[in-house]
């Protein structure tokens, strides 16, 4: 089958095993999930709301954002800090996190960040049996620090060929849409 080695699974046996595995306990809902600051603003807030029934604990990182033919562009970044860095939500409850610029100076456009944010894994007790499949989530939200005055300029194009229809989207702004 042309180098591929894939495994088929029947749906019947993923829905077996599903059920034998331990659920996942913890849920993190976020808010808000497009974090844009205005080039005058020093700091904003995210919070952080777990809806499980488990703690859960987080890791929290920025990186500069750039995207390259098609591909995200991730560097660390101290123009943006988040306080505090590392967190851990009880089961029900909200915790908010600050985003903060470590200068407030103009913007050309916008400046465009990533907010990584990591759930670390539980600890294991080697003794337990049937551990199953231990999930981590990661979460990336864009952040962007943004002049009022920039503005995004579209254009699109729309086509279609043997493989379907397509459509494109180019960005010729200073401002991300």
């Amino acid at each position: 089958n042309s180098g591929n080695n894939s495994f088929k699974m029947p749906l019947g046996l993923c829905l077996l095993l599903a059920s034998l595995l331990p659920a996942q306990a913890a849920s993190i809902r976020i808010s808000p999930v497009n974090i844009e600051m205005q080039e005058s603003q020093k700091a904003t807030a995210l919070s952080l709301t777990n809806t499980g029934t488990e703690a859960v604990s987080l890791q929290l990182r920025t990186f500069e954002w750039s995207q390259q033919n098609g591909q995200d562009h991730l560097v660390p970044t101290s123009g943006l800090m988040i306080s505090p860095p590392a967190v851990t939500v009880p089961a029900g409850a909200s915790y908010t996190v600050r985003i903060a610029r470590t200068a407030v100076t103009s913007v050309p456009s916008e400046l465009s960040y990533r907010l990584l944010i990591d759930e670390l894994p539980r600890p294991v007790d080697p003794r337990t049996l049937s551990q199953g499949v231990s999930m981590i989530l990661r979460t990336s939200l864009p952040v962007f620090v943004v002049d009022d005055k920039a503005f995004a300029q579209l254009s699109w194009r729309v086509w279609q060929d043997t493989n379907g229809v397509h459509a494109e989207v180019h960005n010729a702004g200073k401002r991300h849409a």
